[in-house]
């Protein structure tokens, strides 16, 4: 039976949204556009999209000091939408933005702006690539095996990660030592990470019970340049089966 996606972002510019929702025709399932929770119930799965708007901080309980662009209504939806995502169990994708959305659902906070975002930040949609390191017996580790190669176009990330979310991929900057990235990959399998270092962003996690994963990185910029990265079938692909 063929699956029905909600991707649930704006339709603007930067075509983060359309781009979802390509993917997944791509992949052989339906989607459409909406952030309207009355349309939840027409979907099998949600997907959360990256958009240049940022999260509000009041949130997470802190004032608003890294973020130029915000839309509350659009943070009211997509924290609707994603409780009644969790209340019926149905897989959701977070993207970018849509990642850093589930974490702060789930109680956790975010880095409003990166001291590292040189890294990480690309202009409009032309996106940086960098290497990230797979934390063992996770998802994205299953997938991909120990590094893979991702994009990046983000100022923001996951700053403190709540208990029910489990790491699954981080990027560490060129001062982290390999045998510091070792020890960290360790804590994160053990559960043991709460906050990050900025020097240390998480960019996938998992939740430990419910079929939600998230991914600072854009799957579906990469079907368009496969020959620069990871795979980005793989985990589209594994989304569609959850």
């Amino acid at each position: 039976m063929e699956r029905t996606i909600m991707i649930a972002g704006e339709q603007d510019q930067y075509h983060f949204s359309q781009g979802c929702a390509e993917a997944i025709a791509e992949l052989g399932a339906k989607a459409f556009i909406s952030y309207n929770p009355a349309d939840f119930d027409k979907c099998d799965a949600v997907l959360l999209p990256g958009s240049w708007t940022g999260i509000n901080a009041r949130l997470w309980g802190e004032e608003n000091v890294g973020c130029d662009i915000l839309d509350d209504h659009l943070d009211a939806c997509q924290t609707e939408i994603l409780q009644k995502a969790a209340a019926a169990a149905k897989p959701v994708l977070g993207i970018c933005r849509g990642f850093q959305m589930i974490n702060v659902f789930f109680g956790g906070s975010l880095y409003q702006e990166l001291h590292h975002k040189d890294h990480h930040k690309g202009e409009h949609i032309q996106e940086k690539y960098h290497d990230t390191a797979c934390v063992p017996d996770t998802l994205l580790y299953n997938l991909y095996g120990e590094r893979l190669c991702t994009n990046s176009i983000h100022y923001q990330a996951v700053r403190a990660i709540p208990s029910c979310l489990q790491i699954a991929q981080v990027w560490f900057s060129p001062q982290v030592t390999e045998e510091e990235q070792v020890h960290f990959l360790r804590l994160c399998q053990e559960g043991a990470i709460t906050e990050t270092p900025s020097d240390c962003i998480i960019e996938a996690a998992v939740h430990e019970s419910l079929p939600i994963v998230g991914l600072q990185w854009h799957p579906e910029i990469l079907l368009k340049n496969p020959a620069h990265a990871a795979d980005a079938k793989k985990i589209l692909r594994r989304f569609l089966e959850l």
